[in-house]
């Protein structure tokens, strides 16, 4: 199933990215270790359950720092999952991200709640 996403990013604050991550490189230490499309500003469509990688310049123009977080499309939109600062907490954004896209799909993601109910009634399993 696929979602209607909103990619925003204020370009104003500096280097804002969005990309969509399909693999990650797990000998790499920097950005090169995630591969997927770039996604431009504006509204998208993503297959369920793909994960995208937001980094963003936080902090004031003299102090800032880059942040970097991770989100899952869902039924109801993005969904956060996590916040790294990108620079300090690199290798362990880059190993959620790897534990995220190695997790198998759950096959019942695919039904909503309702088709779910009614055949567990139509096996018996529920009244």
């Amino acid at each position: 199933m696929k979602v209607y996403v909103e990619i925003d990013g204020d370009p104003r604050k500096g280097k804002c990215y969005a990309r969509v991550v399909e693999s990650v490189d797990t000998t790499k230490t920097n950005g090169y270790a995630f591969q997927g499309k770039f996604l431009r500003e504006g509204e998208t469509e993503l297959p369920e359950g793909t994960i995208v990688l937001f980094v963003e310049e936080v902090g004031s123009w003299k102090h800032h720092y880059s942040e970097a977080t991770i989100k899952q499309v869902t039924r109801e939109g993005l969904t956060k999952i996590a916040t790294y600062n990108y620079h300090k907490e690199f290798i362990s954004l880059r190993d959620k991200i790897a534990e995220l896209l190695n997790q198998k799909p759950n096959p019942l993601a695919a039904f909503t709640d309702e088709q779910i109910i009614n055949e567990a009634k139509r096996r018996g399993l529920i009244p």
